[in-house]
C-alpha cells in the first residue's frame, strides 16, 4: 500500500460522505426538486461514494431534473456496483438484462442480481427468480425460482406475489394448487398488480380453484383493463351477455 496516498484517499472519502449527506437533506426536503441535489450527488459520486453513484444513475433513469439518459444511468449504476452498492447492482442488472443503455448481457445481469439479492432486497430476489425461471444467464431451475418468488412474495412485493400465484396455478417448481394461486393472486391484485388481477378474472370465468362467477370475473377484468392489460377487453366482450 502506498501510505503517502492514504491521507488523500481518506479526505476524498470524507468529502464524498459530506456531499452525499447534503444531497440527501435537500432531496428529502424537496422531493420534487432534484436539481441542487443532483450536483451534490454527482460530486460525491465522482469521489467514489457508492450510494451517490446509484443516486446519479437513478436520476438519469427516471429523468428527475435531467433528461432521461439510460446510457449515463448504466454508466453510474455500473460504477456504483463496482464499488459495492447493492441497489446500483440491482438497477445495473435490470438494464443489462433488457439491453437498455448498455449492451445486453444476461450472464452479467445474473451476477449483478445475485449480488444484490444477498442483501435481501425483495426486488432483487424477485428478479433473480426470473433469471432462474427463464434460464437467463444461468441454467433454468424452476424449484429455485419458486423458492425465491416465495421469499420475495412474503416481503409484500406485488410482482413476486403474482409470479408465485402463477407457480401454484401451473405447478412450476411446486405442486399445482389453485387455492394458493388464488391467495397470492389476490394479494398482488389488492396492490394493483395488473397480471394477477387479470388472472383472477380467468379463474372466476372458468371456475378454476374458485366457484365460477361471471360477476366476479367481470369485476376483475374491468380492473385489469383499467390497469392496462391488453387481453382484458376481449374477455369483457365475451362476458357481455352472460350472467
Amino acid at each position: 500500500m502506498n501510505l503517502s496516498r492514504q491521507p488523500v484517499v481518506e479526505e476524498s472519502k470524507r468529502l464524498g460522505r459530506k456531499y452525499f449527506r447534503q444531497a440527501e437533506v435537500i432531496s428529502k426536503g424537496q422531493p420534487n426538486n432534484y436539481g441542487e441535489a443532483f450536483s451534490l450527488y454527482r460530486s460525491a459520486a465522482l469521489l467514489d461514494h457508492p450510494r451517490a453513484c446509484f443516486a446519479v444513475g437513478y436520476i438519469y433513469s427516471w429523468g428527475l431534473s435531467r433528461r432521461t439518459n439510460l446510457r449515463l444511468a448504466a454508466k453510474w449504476y455500473s460504477r456504483g456496483a463496482r464499488l459495492g452498492d447493492p441497489w446500483a447492482a440491482l438497477e445495473y442488472g435490470v438494464l443489462l438484462r433488457l439491453g437498455k443503455g448498455v449492451k445486453k448481457n444476461r450472464k452479467l445481469a445474473f451476477q449483478q442480481m445475485t449480488y444484490a439479492a444477498e442483501y435481501n432486497i425483495p426486488e432483487a430476489i424477485f428478479r433473480l427468480a426470473d433469471h432462474y425461471a427463464y434460464g437467463e444467464g444461468v441454467r433454468r431451475n424452476l424449484l429455485l425460482a419458486y423458492k425465491l418468488y416465495l421469499s420475495a412474495a412474503r416481503s409484500g412485493l406485488a410482482d413476486a406475489q403474482s409470479a408465485l400465484g402463477y407457480c401454484y396455478f401451473y405447478g412450476r417448481g411446486t405442486k399445482r394448487n389453485h387455492a394458493l394461486a388464488y391467495k397470492w393472486y389476490l394479494r398482488a391484485a389488492q396492490q394493483g398488480e395488473r397480471d394477477a388481477t387479470y388472472n383472477l378474472g380467468l379463474m372466476f370465468k372458468h371456475g378454476h380453484g374458485v366457484e365460477k362467477s361471471v360477476r366476479h370475473a367481470r369485476q376483475f377484468f374491468e380492473r385489469a383493463s383499467k390497469l392496462g392489460h391488453p387481453n382484458a377487453q376481449y374477455h369483457l366482450k365475451q362476458l357481455r351477455h352472460e350472467r
